[in-house]
């Protein structure tokens, strides 16, 4: 429910395709080394979890079991072979999302899709592997610091358009890529 927690104390399989919304104002958090391992990410492109209005991520492990192995050293990876195009969080139309302390690996297709989600903020995150790390599409006023993004396939922060409008006031600060 909005304002509730939930906390992963262990490490959980899910599957990709499994469509999990989160209600406004909910924070997924992890202790112990908890975290999400998500599998079979080669069949469906479509986001894994629906993050809503003031969610926040913290401290949350994801790994992609049974992707290929980052270190791609290629010019052009390809779908289904380099990396499989399943997308863990999606952030559509949903303003102030938080993502805290967390960690993410695999290759996947993106580990945070956000369009046209404004008031974003990624703080002391480690990204490894996946095509583009983070997309952001039609996005104001994201803040990004303190953060790790590395053997990215393609880029670590994406950004585009939708419709006219493209990603505007990002703020990129002691970070490394």
């Amino acid at each position: 429910k909005p304002g509730d927690t939930l906390i992963l104390d262990d490490f959980f399989n899910i599957k990709a395709g499994a469509s999990i919304g989160f209600p406004s104002n909910v924070t997924l958090a992890a202790e112990y080394g908890g975290g999400l391992n998500i599998t079979n990410t080669a069949s469906t492109d479509k986001p894994i979890i629906f993050l809503g209005d003031g969610n926040t991520v913290d401290n949350v492990t994801i790994t992609a079991d049974g992707t290929p192995n980052t270190g791609f050293d290629g010019q052009k990876p390809v779908r289904g072979e380099d990396f499989h195009p399943a997308k863990v969080f999606g952030v559509f139309n949903s303003d102030g999302v938080t993502v805290l302390n967390s960690a993410f690996s695999g290759n996947v297709g993106m580990f945070l899709d956000v369009r046209e989600s404004d008031d974003l903020v990624i703080k002391d995150t480690h990204f490894e592997g996946g095509f583009y790390q983070v997309r952001l599409m039609g996005t104001e006023d994201t803040f990004i610091s303190g953060s790790h993004f590395e053997d990215s396939l393609g880029d670590g922060i994406k950004t585009e358009r939708v419709g006219e409008f493209g990603a505007q006031r990002i703020t990129v600060i002691d970070s490394l890529f």
